[in-house]
């Protein structure tokens, strides 16, 4: 019977339209070839990777298969019942009267990847102080030498222009979730192709392969060996776009933090390696713009961000990214205050 299923999912591995192959179907995950750009540039930089999304859609799932298919040391932690003595162990003095932490095989020490399950669901002092640890790789002002990798999940909070929701599932504190350099808003059930859906449906809890690992490691080993060359080659271009669309945004009334600015930058330069890496033919524009829908932390917040506002602000920031230094187009269409627009317009005529 496992043998026949297994076949099965093959078969709709091999009959799905896109003949690219999947890293993630590989082991296990279907549906989110969309994904793979972000989530391979989350591995390659290390960057702190919060997924959100209904329960059932897969994120700890994901999660978990990735740690175990770069056969990681993780703590999987329910941070909806999380103490912290549950992350740094017990304290005791010694001799010398300074403290000691009694490691317990669920402490965070020794681990090279976390998870952070229903963070949205943390009291609010435990939140306080996962933030050293998601942002510094630090607990107690300690330096966790071997963590790298450091991740979470939760279900969609209940949001400005819904009264529906998870409850429990709260907005995250704005300072928590600009920790997270990319915010994963996971896809639905029927947001998936027939076939897709299908591979779900038969797929099992079989043990990843060497093969599918090996894949997954050198996707990851060629990202970061393409990265200082995208940096140099159009580091400066997408540096102009992110400070267009920041200013863009925040005149939609979508405001990020300097902070954010700097995550877009280098998410952005990430997910065009890693979907070179993917794809040789991979567009910049359309790397970029997948990279800032996944990297925006309003959404982990309960706020709903206009598409239309959004695509907007992309392409237009996208075409000054090509405008000359000191050109007055850039001040005119970024400048926040519509009065400075028409003064700095009226000078540039002149």
């Amino acid at each position: 019977m496992a043998k026949k299923k297994r076949a099965a999912v093959e078969a709709v591995k091999e009959n799905k339209t896109d003949t690219r192959p999947s890293l993630l179907s590989g082991i296990g995950l279907f549906g989110l070839s969309h994904l793979e750009p972000v989530i391979l540039a989350a591995l390659a930089t290390e960057a702190p990777l919060l997924l959100i999304g209904p329960h059932g859609t897969g994120k700890s799932l994901l999660l978990t298969r990735i740690a175990e298919a770069l056969g990681l040391a993780f703590r999987h932690y329910n941070a909806s019942l999380l103490n912290f003595d549950d992350l740094v162990g017990f304290p005791l003095p010694d001799k010398d009267g300074t403290l000691e932490y009694v490691k317990t095989p669920a402490a965070i020490w020794g681990a090279e990847a976390v998870i952070f399950d229903e963070i949205s669901r943390c009291r609010p002092d435990i939140q306080n102080k996962l933030f050293p640890i998601i942002h510094e790789r630090r607990a107690q002002g300690i330096f966790l030498d071997e963590l790298r990798y450091r991740w979470a999940a939760m279900n969609p909070p209940v949001s400005e222009d819904e009264d529906e929701g998870y409850i429990g599932s709260e907005p995250l504190d704005p300072a928590l979730t600009d920790r997270f350099a990319f915010v994963v808003n996971m896809p639905l059930w029927d947001r998936f192709s027939e076939d897709e859906q299908l591979a779900i449906i038969l797929t099992d809890d079989s043990v990843v392969t060497s093969n599918s690992a090996n894949s997954f490691r050198c996707a990851i080993t060629s990202t970061r060996a393409v990265f200082p060359s995208i940096k140099e080659s159009i580091g400066g271009a997408v540096a102009v776009y992110v400070r267009s669309l920041v200013a863009l945004l925040a005149q939609a009334g979508i405001p990020l933090s300097p902070r954010r600015a700097g995550i877009l930058l280098r998410s952005v330069l990430s997910v065009h390696a890693a979907a070179l890496t993917l794809d040789a033919d991979a567009n910049p524009s359309e790397s970029a713009l997948l990279a800032v829908r996944n990297c925006l932390p309003q959404v982990a917040e309960g706020i709903t961000i206009s598409e239309i506002k959004f695509l907007r602000a992309h392409r237009e920031a996208w075409r000054l990214a090509d405008v000359k230094p000191g050109d007055p187009l850039q001040a005119i269409l970024t400048a926040a205050d519509p009065v400075e627009r028409v003064r700095v317009a009226v000078a540039a005529t002149k």
